[in-house]
């Protein structure tokens, strides 16, 4: 699925979600926005390949997200436990939330795909694209079948970019991501 347009209500929505977060503290979505810019990257789960090699390309926009006062925040599917040894692997050191209930992926609208949809040609094409670039897929999420998606909340909880997922290799477009936070 493509970009969409954003509704209206889902940073304040959004906002009364409490998470663990990786190391064990409980964070409420909406004090992620409060005071400032954020980029919400709902992951698969933890051993997501394309995951994996979505987390190393955000890396790269680390310090242009620091600059432009946009704090980046990542929800993915699985336990505590998977999420710390993810954090850890990637050396990541935003905010890596766990959505075990899967209340924020429903609430943003991801959709499930089939586990017949990792045979199609544009799935498998990504997949030898990304072990190629050195991703490798890693332990299953309690969620496999769920699909991702990318928002920028600016303060106060208005969305300013929304995209969902078509399919498990589907991402929003790094270029239109960072023209929005710039925006």
């Amino acid at each position: 699925m493509p970009r969409i347009a954003p509704r209206a209500s889902l940073g304040e929505e959004l906002g009364d979600v409490t998470l663990p977060e990786a190391e064990g503290t409980s964070v409420r979505l909406g004090t992620l926005w409060q005071r400032e810019q954020v980029l919400l990257v709902h992951l698969r789960h933890f051993g997501c390949l394309f995951c994996r090699d979505r987390v190393e390309k955000l890396i790269g926009y680390r310090d242009y997200l620091k600059r432009m006062a946009t704090r980046l925040v990542a929800i993915g599917t699985g336990s505590v436990k998977h999420a710390l040894g993810f954090k850890q692997h990637f050396g990541i050191d935003w905010p890596l939330l766990v959505d075990e209930w899967l209340d924020s992926y429903r609430l943003v609208g991801v959709q499930e795909g089939k586990c017949i949809d990792w045979l199609s040609p544009s799935v498998v094409r990504a997949s030898l694209t990304a072990i190629r670039a050195g991703s490798m897929h890693g332990r299953l999420g309690k969620a496999p079948t769920f699909l991702g998606a990318t928002h920028l909340i600016r303060p106060g909880g208005a969305v300013a970019f929304a995209w969902l997922n078509a399919e498990f290799h589907d991402d929003a477009p790094l270029g239109e991501v960072m023209a929005a936070v710039a925006g």
